[in-house]
């Protein structure tokens, strides 16, 4: 197997092991994914005629440190998360991986992201769909860190009460 699809294997499976913590709700152990200086971006989608981009330049969903990624990790684990009450379910999908190891030192992978999401007894559910852009970088224990994630969600009209899941 070459290196590239080496490469491409590691970085696939990283992010299906990830996928795998969130929907465990092992939110300490994903947290530790993420680079002490990791960003964690998700530009609102404005829907209007004859603009160039429909996703904000100031206006932000998330706009996330790895310390802020960590209150709020502490906020969904205490009994203080009112919008998880009962939590959530849910089903991340990690499709169409793209991977570029252009640069020695970071690793910029895109992918698309399918994200169910249910809660109690209630047979409704959530779906978000979303183009996620990763940097990845070299963990110390040979593995990836995530140094920059940013999220395209395709809907501009979120469904749910709130989105307190990570995507």
């Amino acid at each position: 197997m070459s290196d590239e699809l080496q490469m491409k294997a590691a970085v696939e499976r990283f992010l299906y092991d990830e996928a795998e913590l969130l929907d465990a709700r092992r939110f300490e152990e994903w947290l530790a994914l993420f680079a002490e200086d990791a960003t964690y971006e998700v530009p609102l989608r404005i829907t209007r005629e004859g603009q160039a981009s429909e996703l904000s330049e100031k206006g932000r969903i998330f706009s996330e440190s790895k310390t802020t990624l960590g209150i709020r990790v502490q906020r969904l684990l205490s009994e203080y998360a009112w919008a998880e009450q009962p939590p959530s379910r849910t089903r991340h999908f990690v499709s169409n991986v793209r991977v570029d190891t252009g640069a020695a030192e970071r690793i910029t992978v895109r992918c698309n992201l399918l994200v169910y999401r249910n809660r109690g007894d209630d047979p409704s559910y959530d779906l978000y769909s979303a183009d996620r852009r990763d940097e990845l970088v070299a963990g110390s224990d040979g593995g990836f860190l995530v140094r920059r994630r940013w999220l395209a969600i395709d809907q501009s009209n979120m469904a749910g009460d709130s989105l307190s899941v990570f995507l």
